[in-house]
């Protein structure tokens, strides 16, 4: 991993924890720590965001980056506290696509409006989003 991506992903990671909004899940043999995944929690407490896989290499044969998920995915349907997750995987990241068959594209897009051109923009955006079924409101 290069290093200014080491780097982001340690400072997102701890603003995410000093806020109380980040979650781990480990898979440890004996007290080595062998996969990792975390997960940010939005503001509203009740949706996930995958943000982070890593595991140690010397265990790749023994796929601990999917047996984590595994179990993290029983976790999240067991915890009526949370209402969905976003893997924030990419649509062809394999461990995804076999373990969560029916996972749907997810999109969130941010504009400013103060401007008086966004507001235009805005809707310009969301008719053609709407049409492709991918804005909430």
């Amino acid at each position: 991993m290069l290093p200014e991506v080491e780097l982001f992903y340690k400072k997102a990671l701890l603003s995410a924890f000093e806020r109380g909004q980040l979650k781990a899940h480990k898979l440890k043999l004996g007290e080595t720590t062998v996969a990792i995944f975390f997960e940010f929690i939005a503001a509203n407490g009740h949706d996930l965001f995958g943000i982070k896989t890593a595991y140690l290499e010397e265990y790749s044969k023994y796929s601990p980056g999917m047996q984590l998920l595994v179990e993290m995915t029983k976790n999240f349907l067991s915890d009526p506290n949370f209402t969905w997750l976003d893997s924030c995987a990419e649509p062809n990241q394999i461990s995804f696509n076999r373990l969560w068959p029916e996972r749907r594209m997810m999109r969130h897009i941010n504009i400013a409006t103060k401007h008086p051109l966004s507001k235009l923009l805005l809707q310009i955006v969301n008719k053609l989003h709407s049409r492709q079924g991918v804005i909430r409101k």
